[in-house]
């Protein structure tokens, strides 16, 4: 059994694509996310892409917003986008956006790019981020003088998703992975045991983690954890098809 801990409709996507693969899956979303109206009127205003030379997109949250909101920030297509990844810069592509990066998922990966690619002389760069952020852009940035103009457009705020499904399957002792691709998201789902399968020992759950930090952070949590080939969706899916064709308990990797 997979869990999905991504926030909604994220959740129900991967619950989608694991069940077409033929994989049991069910959903528990650790995080909500909502969307400050305040920032979208104030990048709606003709005059908010002066001065950048380029939008900075760290999360596919952000990218969806952009895309949701198409007709009003149809100014912001002025500027050319470093992303962080595939899936944010297939939905920006599709809807008109310039893409001049696409990272390897991670918002340090990007910042490196950007800092080695730059000129500072160009102007700043329009970051639009979540509340709350693992890596700060605008701090890597500044050693190379490279100003960043940070917007925050969304925030993610804790769930309390139905959990009756997940609880029988965990009290039934059978094999189960969590797909993990946040660091926030896996502090969450820890909580998350720790309120509702206190005695559940831990090494029982696989972690499957989107990059090495996060499957570091999952075993010194106490899980079992495993790491995607690259930080993106399609390899975190190929690796749930791989822990599915295991026994029900990997071996905790060296």
């Amino acid at each position: 059994m997979i869990i999905c801990l991504r926030p909604q409709p994220d959740c129900a996507a991967d619950i989608s694509d694991l069940t077409a693969l033929g994989i049991d899956a069910l959903p528990l979303p650790m995080l909500t996310i909502s969307y400050h109206t305040d920032t979208l009127e104030q990048l709606s205003r003709p005059d908010v892409a002066e001065g950048h030379q380029g939008l900075v997109i760290t999360s596919k949250q952000a990218s969806r917003a952009l895309c949701a909101h198409a007709d009003q920030l149809s100014d912001l297509k002025r500027l050319p986008v470093w992303c962080v990844g595939t899936a944010s810069a297939d939905q920006l592509s599709q809807n008109g956006y310039h893409l001049i990066h696409t990272g390897t998922g991670t918002a340090r990966a990007l910042a490196g790019a950007i800092s080695q690619r730059a000129v500072a002389e160009d102007g700043s760069f329009l970051w639009l981020s979540g509340r709350d952020i693992h890596t700060d852009i605008g701090a890597f940035l500044a050693p190379a003088q490279i100003a960043v103009d940070r917007r925050i457009l969304y925030q993610a705020d804790p769930a309390s998703p139905p959990a009756e499904a997940v609880c029988t399957w965990l009290a039934s002792g059978g094999p189960v992975a969590a797909m993990v691709f946040s660091a926030r998201t896996l502090t969450r789902f820890g909580l998350w045991l720790d309120g509702h399968a206190p005695q559940l020992i831990r090494t029982r759950i696989t972690i499957l983690a989107a990059s090495a930090a996060l499957a570091e952070q999952a075993r010194i949590a106490g899980f079992t954890a495993l790491q995607a080939r690259h930080p993106d969706r399609a390899s975190m899916l190929a690796l749930c098809q791989d822990v599915c064709g295991q026994s029900a308990s990997p071996a905790v990797p060296d």
